[in-house]
């Protein structure tokens, strides 16, 4: 990629992102612009630092394609989702080539083939981390990448990509969220439980909680137990890393 082409790009995706009204345009700038890259879907993400455990999802592929991945399993085979999880994702590769792993060979092949229909071929990645979370954009292309940016395709994608990984955040709506296909269940808060996560964020301590809601400390971790197992979690500490990392409390 030519330095001044690369330098246009970064201007305009700073302008376009500075002068996003929310988070839902921001998410709306970041399709266009990978879209006129080339790019045959835009993928984001959100991973906890600590555990690597995803927290949401939301991508432009098509809703068929969502559900074949969904019905068949299909993230079970999938090393490009645990390798996101790890922060261990290479910048620039061919998605021909990490086709999946494990012994499912017929799941295997259905993801490869999944692939091809949509145009996924070659993948860039870029991501950005603060306050326990790891962002992570993902673009795929059907041609060779260098054919599309030239050459220091890696380095000019990561210019660009870290700009607008950095403004990704969790989905409003959970329509919007695909986490569900990549096989993620969270279940819905109840007020009482966000008012748990509320007060933890703002440093109160479990005891204190438990008093100003009314509760014995034993009730409360029952509560905190289940707050935990609707997201998918082991500890409280890590209870409201997810709730923040999808919103649902203040970063």
């Amino acid at each position: 990629m030519k330095r001044e082409r690369l330098a246009n790009l970064l201007i305009d995706t700073a302008d376009r992102m500075a002068a996003a009204a929310d988070d839902e345009a921001r998410w709306r700038e970041t399709v266009e612009i990978c879209t006129a890259l080339g790019a045959t879907s835009v993928n984001s993400c959100g991973f906890l630092q600590r555990s690597g455990q995803l927290a949401w999802t939301r991508n432009t592929l098509p809703d068929d394609w969502l559900e074949e991945y969904r019905e068949a399993r299909l993230v079970g085979v999938d090393a490009t989702v645990t390798l996101a999880g790890a922060g261990r994702l290479p910048p620039v590769f061919d998605l021909r080539a990490t086709p999946g792993f494990g012994w499912d060979a017929k799941r295997r092949v259905q993801l490869a083939a999944l692939r091809e229909r949509a145009g996924l071929r070659y993948c860039l990645t870029a991501s950005f981390a603060s306050g326990g979370l790891r962002r992570v954009l993902a673009i795929t292309c059907r041609e060779e990448p260098q054919a599309l940016f030239g050459r220091g395709t890696a380095q000019a994608f990561a210019s660009i990509g870290a700009m607008l990984s950095l403004q990704l955040a969790a989905p409003r709506e959970s329509r919007d969220d695909n986490s569900s296909a990549f096989g993620v269940g969270f279940g819905t808060l109840s007020e009482a439980e966000r008012r748990i996560l509320d007060a933890m964020a703002s440093g109160q301590g479990l005891l204190a909680i438990a008093a100003d809601a009314g509760v014995a400390p034993q009730v409360l971790r029952g509560m905190l137990r289940t707050i935990c197992a609707k997201l998918q979690v082991g500890t409280h500490h890590d209870a409201l890393a997810m709730a923040r990392a999808r919103g649902l409390v203040a970063m």
